[in-house]
């Protein structure tokens, strides 16, 4: 079965009679949509609260992983934006800043469960009482609770990966952990993981103080900060 005909039938299920009963439980103010995004092979349900907060929970069929998304929509101005990401570039640039359907996407994480991995992403952008002048921080995490799943290339990723948290605010560098994940990632070198061990969780931040003018930014200050274990 196709990735296609897939999302096609978890769209027809999600709109049947049987589905019916879960959204009449919900309060008034959540209202939810339904669907299948064929860019990605993803079928997915969307609720919003208030018109502002909107939690995504999709399934891609292409990857196989069961994601939930958080974005903050203002309403209006994120149906104009909305149509304007129906051009590719403009699309590109968006979600380059945050932007995603429309909305300012806030965090994602995804489950694995052929490999045995969650992962975590969040990036936030919070304004200061100086004009223009903005914290960002863009995050992600790693959690491996089954070392054992997935194939010959996925346990060694899942080994491997904990030099790019390690190297992310540690003395080495972003560039060196790049190198050191690619001579582990290679077979038969004897280059294990961080402290010689499988990773169970790792994460890293990248904080930040910025000055934006529209989808141009300049950074003022900045800094990596890193955990594995």
């Amino acid at each position: 079965m196709t990735a296609t005909t897939s999302c096609g039938l978890v769209t027809e299920f999600m709109n049947s009679d049987n589905f019916k009963p879960i959204k009449k439980i919900l309060p008034k103010s959540v209202s939810c949509d339904i669907g299948c995004d064929q860019d990605t092979r993803s079928a997915e349900l969307s609720c919003t609260a208030k018109k502002v907060i909107k939690v995504t929970l999709g399934y891609n069929f292409s990857q196989n992983y069961i994601y939930m998304k958080l974005t903050v929509c203002v309403a209006g101005v994120s149906d104009f934006v909305s149509e304007l990401e129906k051009i590719g570039p403009i699309k590109d640039l968006l979600a380059k800043n945050g932007i995603e359907g429309g909305c300012l996407f806030i965090g994602e994480g995804r489950l694995h469960p052929q490999v045995g991995m969650v992962t975590l992403k969040v990036k936030l952008s919070l304004w200061s009482m100086v004009a223009n002048i903005f914290g960002e921080v863009d995050a992600q995490g790693v959690l491996v609770y089954d070392h054992n799943a997935g194939t010959r290339d996925q346990r060694r990723h899942k080994e491997c990966i904990s030099w790019l948290f390690y190297g992310a605010s540690h003395s080495m560098g972003v560039v060196a952990s790049l190198n050191k994940y690619t001579e582990c990632m290679a077979p038969g070198n004897g280059v294990g993981g961080v402290y010689n061990k499988p990773m169970t969780v790792g994460a890293a931040a990248w904080i930040a103080v910025v000055a934006k003018w529209g989808v141009h930014k300049n950074t003022i200050w900045s800094t990596w900060v890193s955990f594995v274990e």
